[in-house]
């Protein structure tokens, strides 16, 4: 055979080699499969969908035939990497219904196997329980996940993610609410992060109590955090009650308010890593020792950059507590006394002197802040407004505000910076989160609002539904309806379309008979407000709210070991098989935090 027919041949063999490698590695196009019943098991079921979607070869999407209330019997539904390919996918799709996935209190209702690329949408997820291991409703390892206007409540882990634990990979929320979920001696309540990546997007993490640390989401080293336009309150633990952070962690423009923590970080715990936060408020959190709304210690760094401090308390540093590392600020107004000496980048507001030591020309020492109460002002998030007396106005930096890595010309609520707010001029940008807006400007009249506390945990019995996405607006007035078989129905949870009030329509209260015990279901909410006693006018206050936290005393650090789960049932799912999702049971020991 001559030399031209031998190339020939090798060439043709190996364009015949990449064709069949590129039918077996790419996915057929994605098939859509429908779920028409509430069964645990069988044909039209969500679990008979999802073992469909594990072993086809192609990305898949399961929607429903209509509303559904769906109570897992035995088992969570397992959910991994179809056919070994990474380019497949799985989305879950009940925007177009009311769909409720039920642990009933005795089973996880997730479990993503190694590399799962998942998508769930619309969903009410709740009553999950990890059966003493991480995880309560959802146990992720690598892969991705993303959360669109879907709910996690009421679940609970016994060591670590009582809502969701992530493990490697990436988890993202957007428009989707984490809301009264429990550990019971481990960390992270409402998100625990052990590596990866989590992103939270116009989210609220709420309510959620933690016996380790981080109430609402603790992000482990070696992990990244990023919060934007999002609401982090109400939530407890002993540290770190909103945030407990070992990684590295962003807070853009957005809330953290009313967490209480029984000893350090009623806010932000910064343990270690690096911490930043820009355009957002810390208002009305609480811890038993120091650091009411944030913690500085061991080895971690924080950088602040137009945030507002205020309204916090502690036994010292209602504001700050500077622990061993260093906490740097720019355009940041610190009205809470602080038990640190930041490191000023200048044009900083310290109202008592206990932040700023005075040596920054630029910066302004025993200044009026004139804040107004925490208040929705417009945007996806409350904030403090700045009064016409305040030293704020018009005293920031420009180039900062100017930063398109950081603040990026917006205030908080995404309003333009600078402007001339004084109306006098020049223009220059303000202190802190908020930007007063020059006359004719947008800033609205803000709408006064209480802060929120703890969502109360339903009882087993309530058969919950489908909750629509929470936000910044009205402020549900609940009023028990006893009968005599007392079933709790989910308070609906207001849209982002109307400007919130306390304004609450008193009800007649029936009679109620000697059998009856009305409980709160969950309300997962995207605004931070109190759930007011019905009058014909609700006075806004800056009461803080009593957090119901776990009595033990865990340590302020951690390093906990990376976590193999324990999927909570016996029995696989219909049409699994044995893919070598479910590792044995470790007892996960070790993870106090």
């Amino acid at each position: 055979m001559n030399a031209p027919r031998i190339s020939a041949l090798i060439v043709l063999g190996a364009v015949v080699g990449l064709l069949v490698l590129s039918v077996v590695s790419r996915p057929a196009t994605a098939a859509s499969i429908v779920v028409t019943n509430a069964n645990t098991s069988g044909a039209g079921s969500l679990a008979d969908a999802i073992a469909t979607a594990n072993g086809n070869n192609q990305s898949d999407t399961i929607t429903f035939s209509g509303d559904l209330n769906i109570v897992l019997g035995t088992g969570d539904l397992t959910i991994i990497q179809d056919s070994g390919n990474s380019v497949n996918s799985l989305t879950i799709d009940a925007e177009t219904n009311n769909i409720t996935l039920s642990g009933n209190n005795t089973n996880r209702i997730f479990f993503l196997g190694d590399g799962a690329n998942v998508t769930l949408t619309g969903l009410t997820i709740t009553l999950g329980d990890g059966n003493g291991s991480a995880g309560g409703a959802i146990f992720k390892t690598g892969g991705t996940l993303v959360l669109n206007d879907t709910t996690v409540s009421a679940s609970t882990g016994a060591q670590t993610g009582g809502a969701i634990y992530n493990q490697a990979g990436t988890l993202t929320l957007n428009n989707s609410t984490i809301n009264g979920n429990t550990t019971t001696t481990g960390g992270g309540a409402g998100i625990y992060s052990n590596t990866g990546t989590v992103n939270i997007n116009n989210s609220t993490i709420s309510g959620n109590t933690a016996g380790g640390n981080g109430g609402g989401i603790i992000n482990q080293s070696g992990s990244t955090l990023n919060v934007t336009n999002s609401t982090i309150s109400s939530n407890g633990s002993p540290n770190g009650a909103g945030i407990y952070n070992d990684g590295t962690a962003t807070i853009l423009r957005s809330t953290i308010n009313s967490n209480g923590a029984t000893i350090d970080g009623g806010g932000i715990y910064a343990n270690d890593g690096t911490l930043n936060i820009i355009n957002s408020t810390l208002s009305g959190n609480t811890a038993g020792t120091n650091g009411g709304a944030l913690y500085s210690g061991n080895s971690a760094g924080a950088n602040l950059i137009n945030v507002t401090i205020d309204g916090n308390s502690a036994m010292s540093g209602d504001g700050v507590f500077l622990g061993l590392d260093d906490v740097t600020a720019s355009n940041t107004i610190f009205a809470d006394e602080c038990n640190a000496d930041i490191t000023s980048g200048g044009n900083n507001l310290d109202t008592d002197g206990t932040c700023l030591d005075g040596t920054v020309l630029s910066d302004i020492v025993s200044g009026n802040a004139d804040l107004g109460s925490l208040a929705n002002n417009g945007g996806p998030t409350f904030t403090r407004a700045i009064g016409p007396n305040s030293d704020a106005l018009d005293a920031g930096n420009f180039d900062i505000c100017d930063d398109v890595a950081t603040v990026n010309n917006v205030d908080q609520r995404g309003f333009t910076r600078p402007a001339d707010g004084d109306g006098v001029g020049p223009v220059i940008c303000d202190i802190g989160a908020f930007e007063v807006q020059g006359e004719g400007g947008p800033t609205p009249t803000a709408t006064a609002s209480a802060e929120p506390s703890n969502t109360p945990t339903p009882t087993d019995t309530a058969a919950p539904t489908n909750t629509p996405t929470p936000t910044d607006t009205v402020a549900p007035t609940y009023t028990p309806t006893p009968t005599n078989t007392a079933a709790p129905t989910n308070t609906p949870t207001p849209t982002n379309t109307v400007d919130p009030s306390m304004t609450a329509t008193a009800t007649a209260t029936p009679t109620a008979t000697s059998t009856v015990a009305p409980t709160n279901s969950p309300v997962a909410t995207n605004t931070p407000t109190r759930t007011p006693t019905p009058t014909n006018t609700a006075i806004a206050t800056d009461e803080q709210p009593v957090i119901a936290t776990a009595t033990p005393t865990p340590t302020a650090t951690s390093t906990p070991p990376s976590i193999t789960p324990v999927p909570s049932a016996t029995a696989p799912l219909a049409g699994v098989g044995s893919a070598g999702i479910r590792p044995p049971s470790t007892g996960d020991g070790g993870l106090a935090e």
